[in-house]
């Protein structure tokens, strides 16, 4: 995350701010992602209209509360965050390949699919910042999901529940396996 935060620091740098470069940053990075979007539910109530897109939500806030938030808690990549590194890179590269599969199905948004992708881990995510029995623990990390992204992931797991998500997930899952086309240090198109 410490790289994250410097490149959003060079862009902040800029006399205007792109929005969707910082976008894309973000995006890249599971914790920042998190960040913003627990920034979001704080600010916003939860409704659909909230998570469109990162760009809008950077867009509804202040910049310097979303680079603050993100900029708080940031760790090296190194042995000792092996883990967490690990599970953020896998959440990387499942969201590429679960937006290049909604791109090819109807009705179906490919940033929301990159952002379900994203965050498709999100009961490990916890465990591996160390966060089962600490006050670091964010309150309700589940609650600051957009209401699309809550669904999809209890869709998921419901058997009743229309396979959609739980078809694109797997086929994204089934691309990584096979090592097919992305490279994960690239930031995402969404």
């Amino acid at each position: 995350m410490s790289s994250t935060v410097l490149a959003l620091d060079l862009l902040l740098q800029e006399p205007l701010i792109d929005l969707r470069a910082a976008s894309e940053i973000i995006l890249s990075d599971v914790g920042a992602t998190l960040q913003v979007l627990q920034l979001i539910a704080d600010q916003h109530a939860a409704s659909e209209d909230c998570f469109s897109s990162m760009a809008h939500c950077l867009a509804s806030l202040d910049v310097q509360d979303w680079f603050d938030k993100i900029s708080a808690r940031t760790f090296r990549c190194d042995g000792e965050h092996a883990q967490t590194a690990a599970v953020w890179q896998h959440c990387r590269v499942i969201a590429q390949y679960a937006q290049f599969v909604a791109e090819s199905i109807d009705g179906i948004s490919a940033e929301a699919a990159y952002l379900i992708g994203l965050l498709h881990e999100i009961e490990t995510i916890p465990s591996t910042l160390g966060w089962l029995n600490s006050a670091d623990k964010p309150p309700a990390l589940e609650a600051a999901l957009p209401p699309f992204v809550h669904a999809a992931l209890s869709s998921i797991k419901d058997s009743d529940s229309p396979p959609v998500w739980k078809c694109i997930l797997t086929a994204a899952h089934h691309l990584a396996g096979a090592g097919i086309g992305f490279d994960p240090s690239m930031p995402a198109s969404v």
